[in-house]
C-alpha cells in the first residue's frame, strides 16, 4: 500500500513510500486487558502499534464512518485511553442518541442528550474558552513565558475534552428552530478556532461530513481526520474528510481506515487498522468503567496531595 508520494523538483517523477500489507495488518492492536492501552505519555491516542498521535500538536479531532465502519469501536477505544490518561481530563459527551446513556460510572453531568440543553452548552463552552484563554495569559505574565498553553500551568488548568456523538443528529435534534442550528455551527466554529491554548478540545464523529453540516472553516481547524470504511470509501467520502482522495483506497476493508494529522506526522492520508476490542471480550460497559476506575487510581497515585 502506498503510505505518502513525493513528486521530484523537475515534476518528471513520483517517489512512493510503500509498506508491506502484511506488516500493517500485523500492527492492529488485540488488548487482553484495556489497561495495555494506558497511553505511554499525556494526551497521546494510540492508533495501532508503534503509531500514535497528540492532541497537544493535533487539537480537535474530525471522526468520519458510515454504518457498520467501526466508528463506535475507535470512539470507544480512544475514551478508554483518555480514562487512563495521567492527567486528569475534564470529559462531556454530547449525545441526543443516548449512545453512552448505560455508562452510568461517569459523574453525574457528563452526558448531555436533551436537546433543550446543547446551545446553552455551547454558549457556556465559548464562555469558558474565552474565560480560559485570558486566565492562562495571566498566568503566562506571572511566569515570564511566551507561547504558553494550558501545559505550562500543571493542575491550574486542566484539559476539556467534548466528545459530539453523532454531530448530524445533534443538529437534527433542534426541531425548533433553524436558526439555533446555525448558532450551534457558528458556536462549534469559535470554539475550535480558538481553543488551542486554553485546552479545550473537541471531537465531531458523524457518517458524512456534508458542507451543509459541517463547513470547511470548522473542518480546516480538526487537527486529526479520521475515515473509517465499512468496506468502501468512496473518493467523495474522501475528499470531504481529508480534501483530496489521493492513495484512498475505494474497497478498503472493514475495521480499517485513513488517519491525517495537521502536525505534518501524516500529511497524507495514512492507513491503519482499527484497534480490535471484539476478540478478548473487551466491548463490555464494564471494561470501559475498569479503565475509567484504573485511571482514577493512577492519577490519585501520582498526586503528591493524596492523603
Amino acid at each position: 500500500i502506498v503510505l505518502d508520494y513525493w513528486l521530484s523538483e523537475d515534476q518528471t517523477e513520483f517517489v512512493y513510500l510503500l509498506d508491506d500489507t502484511m506488516e500493517a495488518k500485523a500492527r492492529q492492536l488485540k488488548p487482553k486487558r484495556i489497561t495495555e492501552l494506558k497511553p505511554a505519555n499525556a494526551y497521546e491516542i494510540t492508533i495501532e502499534k508503534d503509531l500514535t498521535v497528540s492532541l497537544l500538536k493535533n487539537p480537535h479531532i474530525l471522526l468520519v464512518g458510515n454504518t457498520n465502519s467501526s466508528k463506535t469501536t475507535f470512539l470507544k477505544s480512544m475514551l478508554a485511553q483518555v480514562f487512563m490518561f495521567d492527567e486528569d481530563v475534564d470529559l462531556t459527551i454530547v449525545d441526543v442518541k443516548s449512545e453512552f446513556s448505560s455508562w452510568d460510572f461517569l459523574p453525574e453531568g457528563t452526558i448531555i442528550s436533551d436537546s433543550d440543553e446543547i446551545l446553552a452548552y455551547f454558549e457556556t463552552l465559548l464562555d469558558l474558552v474565552i474565560k480560559r484563554e485570558k486566565e492562562i495569559a495571566q498566568l503566562a505574565a506571572r511566569d515570564d513565558i511566551t507561547g504558553a498553553t494550558f501545559v505550562n500551568f500543571g493542575k491550574e488548568t486542566r484539559m476539556k475534552l467534548v466528545i459530539i456523538e453523532e454531530y448530524s443528529a445533534m443538529l437534527s435534534s433542534i426541531t425548533d428552530s433553524s436558526k439555533k442550528r446555525k448558532n450551534i455551527q457558528d458556536l462549534v466554529l469559535s470554539v475550535v478556532s480558538r481553543s488551542r491554548s486554553s485546552g479545550i478540545f473537541v471531537c465531531i464523529c458523524l457518517q458524512q461530513p456534508r458542507s451543509e453540516l459541517i463547513s470547511t472553516a470548522i473542518r480546516d481547524n480538526l487537527g486529526i481526520r479520521i475515515c473509517l470504511s465499512n468496506g468502501a470509501i468512496t473518493d467523495e467520502l474522501a475528499r470531504m474528510v481529508f480534501g483530496e482522495a489521493d492513495n484512498i483506497e475505494n474497497h478498503a476493508p472493514r475495521f480499517s481506515g485513513y488517519i491525517m494529522t495537521s502536525d505534518g506526522q501524516f500529511a497524507k492520508p495514512r492507513k491503519f487498522w482499527n484497534i480490535n476490542m471484539h476478540e478478548h471480550g473487551l466491548e463490555k460497559i464494564s471494561t470501559f468503567k475498569r479503565a475509567y476506575l484504573y485511571g482514577k487510581k493512577i492519577r490519585a497515585t501520582n498526586d503528591p496531595t493524596h492523603v
